[in-house]
């Protein structure tokens, strides 16, 4: 499995027809060029395409893609393997140790539920755990990787010969996960089998605000796990964020036109890139 970070897999959802689809792009101009802030999903299934147009005209104008990280270091078999031996615990213990009895039994029921057993993932620890719920509840639903915006747009932007920027170093990407606290990690799996229900019901309702681009009504319907969790989502999101800005402030100084695509809960809300902008004085637009 391709174990992709990150966006978080609440963003993904069952897809709808597109003809009057809004999407999530803002747009941000100075004197010489504009950069296109656009919302991504990780995992889509084959009916999300065709896109909304905006995601399509913000490419078309972009002389320079930026991704989250290098998309085709991150997909390679090297990081893979990289990213399965940190998800180990390497001094022979199991997720029984590191776990109290009762969130070790609640693990162990819903793997079981899901077919999977928990003495054969034993070994890796609980966000790597986390990510393989989330992960594979929509995977049942024919969520794939491969049709994912970023595998999408990285594609396409190679092949056109764009220039491609990482706004994150790749050992700062996995380090989000792979260095994650014991006990946020432990807080992680255990909010994501309580919420586990909700990933059935989730999907439908947070495309709609997605592909519609509805920012305010998705950052309201996450506010709640934000609350819950506030440190992970810190580590999560709004951090990076910081460290994305200065990016974006960059590419906002140069000359060529940008295209910036994201998570989308990085988008959003009061810790968003779109109130970060407005708070710096820059003028957004949505890109129809």
């Amino acid at each position: 499995m391709n174990f992709r970070l990150l966006g978080l897999v609440a963003l993904l959802a069952l897809a709808s027809g597109a003809a009057s689809a809004r999407g999530m792009v803002w747009q941000v101009s100075d004197a010489d060029n504009t950069v296109y802030l656009a919302g991504s999903v990780h995992l889509l299934p084959p009916s999300a395409y065709p896109l909304p147009e905006a995601f399509e005209r913000a490419y078309e104008n972009a002389a320079i893609v930026a991704f989250e990280t290098d998309i085709g270091e991150l997909q390679s078999s090297a990081t893979q393997t990289r990213l399965f031996q940190a998800a180990r615990y390497p001094d022979g213990t199991g997720l029984e140790d590191h776990l109290d009895d009762a969130l070790y039994a609640r693990v162990a029921e819903l793997l079981d539920e899901m077919g999977q057993s928990v003495s054969a993932l034993r070994s890796f620890r609980p966000w790597f755990i986390a990510g393989m719920i989330e992960v594979q509840a929509f995977m049942a639903e024919d969520f794939r990787q491969d049709l994912g915006l970023d595998t999408h747009f990285h594609e396409r932007a190679v092949d056109d010969d764009k220039a491609i920027l990482p706004l994150e170093t790749l050992d700062r990407h996995l380090a989000v996960l792979t260095k994650m606290p014991a006990d946020m990690a432990r807080d992680y799996l255990a909010a994501t089998v309580d919420n586990v229900a909700a990933l059935t019901d989730a999907p439908a309702a947070v495309f709609d605000f997605w592909r519609e681009g509805d920012a305010a009504g998705l950052a309201a319907y996450v506010e709640e796990q934000i609350d819950d969790t506030p440190a992970l989502y810190e580590r999560l999101l709004f951090s990076r964020n910081d460290d994305w800005m200065e990016h974006i402030e960059a590419l906002l100084a140069g000359s060529d036109d940008a295209m910036v695509l994201v998570g989308t809960l990085h988008l959003v809300g009061e810790h968003g890139l779109i109130e970060q902008l407005r708070s710096a004085g820059h003028r957004l637009e949505r890109v129809e």
